[in-house]
């Protein structure tokens, strides 16, 4: 006697093979049913196949929309980067260009500063002179008053 092997349809565990085995034992008048039942069987099968190749799709375009997604967020970021960027640029130059104002306007006032304090130097001497000179010549006038009384 010959041992059955897992080949041997009547000997598979599978439920699907077990339910096989089952229409082999109905009668030749269900034929036509179990042929409707597998072409019914294999319509299922089909629609499983459509939808799981439906899911893969959906799945696909999911991931791609979502990778574009992520790559249009890394553009923006990276634009409003580069507008941060570019007015941190602009406050920064503007910085250094009002620096550079406030020190030649720091410049200038120092020279003014010395300009003034020469000029306020030559006016005292000037006055002083002037002083001198005045004194000089009341002085000359009241000797010239004197000789003048003295002669008359």
């Amino acid at each position: 006697m010959e041992v059955a092997t897992k080949w041997d349809r009547r000997c598979l565990n599978t439920s699907r093979d077990a339910d096989c085995d089952s229409f082999d034992r109905y009668p030749v008048s269900a034929d036509a049913e179990i042929s409707a039942l597998r072409a019914e069987l294999m319509q299922a099968h089909n629609r499983i196949h459509e939808l799981e190749a439906e899911s893969r799709s959906a799945k696909k375009k999911l991931d791609h929309m979502l990778r574009s997604l992520s790559e249009e967020k890394a553009s923006w970021k990276s634009r409003e980067h580069d507008k941060v960027r570019d007015i941190f640029d602009g406050v920064k130059e503007s910085l250094n260009r009002e620096r550079k104002n406030r020190q030649r306007a720091e410049i200038m006032n120092s020279k003014l500063a010395t300009e003034v304090s020469e000029l306020k130097l030559v006016a005292k001497r000037y006055l002083q002179d002037y002083e001198k000179e005045r004194k000089a010549r009341e002085l000359m006038e009241e000797v010239c008053d004197e000789l003048a009384k003295e002669i008359a």
